[in-house]
């Protein structure tokens, strides 16, 4: 029997019972397969929920403000996911009288959706025969088929669209990539694969040849970004200075403490000259000082070391330096969105009614 038969009949049977697998509606499909580009299932799947009941549907999402969409995302990270969401929400009430767009071309040309979310949308949504090739995939693919090329390849990216596209499911294509995700997550998994459990494992040149654990093949490093963030949080009674990002970079649209990056972190016996030469603080401005731990958060491309300061400030109006800043009171925290490293150390050093 085919792969694809082995794989379609193995899932009708063993697949996982997820919340927008009860509908073949574009916009449903889109908005999950949009969470989990960068979020595990279990992760996902509250966000998801909470996401669709804020908003329900396009015209919801297109008639929504950009901070209501970051706060809904907040704690997900990769926050130019609900940007883009956001945005080709409005592009489909525009262009498309608010209906979402059935060809896998145009599908592919909304803002955030690459090869891999146009094929898994088009085949579910629209029983189109395009695949949808992540990385469990490429995994799967890699150790059936014996490829050895390095993963991160161009070459590797062909070979495994071509054997796909030869082996695909043409009937339920929607079935079929959702039986390779399943399979992927389930027992063909990246450390101590269920081999012995696996139905494919007579057909599997990994398995046959005992390189299981070397497939797919890694020649490159990844090499990471080192970043050091330095934060004031000045504080006069229960108000405090926060700023939103707005750079093309990280975090885009949420909002932060005022910051001094560093690609190396000063040594602390430096924070407060530093601080007083930037935001030209005098002595007799400052109430009191408080230093935190380090706090470090990865990224998938990044490593950032992160220290708060907290400032107590007799006047908020004596700091100057500070760009596209506003005072907000404490209580009004849980209004904005933050960053999941600025959001954990509010939680834990912020008393404030929600």
């Amino acid at each position: 029997m085919a792969i694809s038969k082995l794989l379609v009949e193995w899932y009708n049977t063993n697949k996982r019972e997820l919340p927008w697998r009860e509908t073949q509606n574009p916009y449903i499909i889109w908005v999950s397969e949009i969470i989990l580009q960068q979020t595990r299932v279990n992760q996902g799947i509250n966000y998801f929920l909470n996401f669709i009941d804020q908003f329900p549907d396009i015209k919801s999402l297109a008639e929504s403000e950009e901070v209501e969409v970051l706060k809904a995302w907040e704690g997900l990270g990769y926050y130019s996911r609900a940007r883009n969401l956001r945005e080709s929400a409005i592009i489909i009430s525009k262009q498309y009288s608010g209906i979402f767009p059935d060809t896998y071309k145009d599908i592919l040309n909304l803002k955030g959706i690459g090869p891999y979310t146009a094929g898994a949308i088009s085949s579910i949504a629209f029983n189109l025969p395009y695949p949808a090739i992540d990385g469990n995939v490429k995994r799967v693919i890699s150790r059936l088929y014996g490829l050895k090329e390095d993963s991160a390849s161009s070459v590797f990216s062909k070979k495994i669209e071509t054997i796909i596209m030869d082996i695909i499911d043409k009937r339920e294509p929607g079935k079929f990539n959702q039986a390779l995700m399943d399979f992927g997550s389930l027992i063909c998994l990246p450390k101590n694969p269920l081999c012995k459990e696996c139905f494919l494992n007579d057909l599997c040149y990994a398995n046959t040849n005992q390189v299981v654990n070397e497939l797919p093949a890694t020649y490159r490093k990844n090499n990471k970004r080192d970043r050091a963030f330095l934060y004031f949080i000045f504080k006069e009674k229960d108000k405090v200075v926060i700023n939103k990002r707005t750079a093309q970079d990280i975090w885009k649209g949420m909002y932060e403490f005022p910051l001094i990056e560093y690609s190396i972190m000063p040594a602390e016996e430096e924070w407060v000259d530093i601080m007083q030469e930037r935001f030209q603080l005098k002595g007799s401005d400052i109430k009191g000082l408080s230093f935190s731990p380090f706090h470090y958060h990865k990224l998938s491309h990044q490593n950032i070391k992160a220290a708060f300061i907290q400032v107590e400030i007799k006047e908020l109006s004596s700091i100057t330096g500070l760009h596209d800043s506003r005072i907000i009171n404490i209580n009004d925290f849980v209004t904005f969105p933050f960053p999941r490293l600025i959001q954990k150390y509010v939680q834990h050093n912020f008393q404030y009614n929600i």
